[in-house]
């Protein structure tokens, strides 16, 4: 881990270190470390005499070593605004973070992410939305940005994970294993990180988390995301922050409704009142971006050709309606006995067509 990343999180502790501050330093040859201990460079960035004090202050406490040995035994790696890897899209808000810590990976270029947040006391209906939106969205090449917390959140990572689908976590404490924040989803965390995704923070590692690091959080969960979705969430819910960032960034909003008698469903609904797109089918989204839908892979198809019939009307459902892909689903839909819809989802997962999720349902398995 180079120093400077940390100096220049340092500086913005006190004064926001925008890419043309940024930039200033390094065309004027200065690094972020020169003007956290120069008060004269300081003030050439705009550093009132107060700022400067501060500095000062964070520089004696700074426990840089310990930061450095951190991020090098636990794989941590930094950006800043004004390099390349740095997202872009997240780069075009008006306050980019200057520097992103993360471990695994950075959301790529080409990638569509879209971003689900919600209540952290999730309802049965909760999470049914969150399996079918994250579980459609996954299928078509969508990745899933989130904040790990409890509910909603980390129900979307595990149905994306579930679905094979990069998910990348936005976090308001720092990166390590002992600031990570809630503690209770490191090990969520680390099925991110093993599975193309990454856990991101603009805080430095060592950092603990502190309520109003979450409101800032929430700003790069929508700034890195074309679109966000909010199911469920009350009325005063971190979730509408995150809507209020994604219309001031210019993306795509969308609300799940809910039952007006259920407290949980205050936020979006009154969202949908106040002009927010309502979803009931991510299709709809998809098509709003322009990105085309993704069919059962022909491969499935030859297939069907040697199975038996209940195979076939399996097979059929899961392609035909991909969100009613539990055990109970098939059941109802299918009207085969119980035993007969446990040997053919089990026949199909021997055979590698369908795959049964952590979460007990079932889809097509990918190419």
């Amino acid at each position: 881990m180079n120093p400077e990343y940390l100096y220049l999180s340092l500086l913005n502790q006190v004064h926001y270190m925008s890419q043309e501050l940024i930039e200033q330093c390094f065309n004027n040859n200065h690094s972020f470390e020169s003007v956290a201990k120069n008060q004269a460079l300081q003030t050439q960035l705009g550093f009132q005499h107060t700022h400067q004090n501060r500095v000062k202050e964070l520089v004696s406490e700074f426990p840089i070593a310990k930061i450095i040995k951190v991020c090098e035994d636990e794989y941590i790696s930094a950006v800043t605004v004004a390099e390349s890897d740095y997202p872009k899209l997240l780069k075009q808000i008006h306050d980019p973070p200057p520097v992103l810590y993360y471990k695994g990976v950075l959301p790529k270029e080409e990638q569509l992410c879209i971003a689900v947040v919600g209540n952290r006391r999730m309802t049965p209906y909760g999470k049914y939305c969150v399996e079918k939106f994250v579980g459609q969205l996954s299928k078509n090449g969508v990745s899933i940005i989130s904040g790990l917390a409890y509910g909603i959140d980390a129900t979307s990572h595990v149905v994306a994970l579930d679905h094979k689908a990069p998910t990348f976590g936005i976090i308001g404490s720092g990166v390590d294993d002992d600031s990570f924040y809630p503690s209770g989803n490191l090990k969520l965390a680390h099925s991110i990180i093993q599975s193309d995704g990454g856990i991101i923070s603009e805080y430095p590692p060592l950092t603990n988390a502190r309520k109003y690091h979450f409101v800032a959080r929430n700003r790069i969960i929508s700034g890195l995301s074309e679109a966000s979705i909010i199911i469920e969430c009350r009325e005063k819910s971190g979730a509408l922050i995150t809507a209020d960032f994604a219309l001031e960034q210019n993306r795509l909003l969308y609300t799940v409704p809910g039952a007006i008698n259920s407290e949980n469903s205050t936020g979006p609904n009154k969202l949908i009142q106040q002009g927010a797109s309502l979803l009931l089918d991510s299709n709809d989204l998809l098509l709003d971006l322009g990105i085309p839908l993704r069919t059962i892979p022909e491969q499935s198809l030859e297939t069907q050709k040697i199975l038996s019939e209940n195979e076939q009307r399996v097979v059929t459902h899961l392609s035909t309606f991909p969100d009613e892909n539990s055990f109970d689903h098939m059941m109802t839909k299918l009207h085969l006995p119980y035993s007969e819809l446990v040997i053919t989802l089990n026949k199909l997962q021997l055979s590698e067509i369908i795959k049964r999720s952590e979460t007990g349902n079932y889809y097509i398995k990918p190419l």
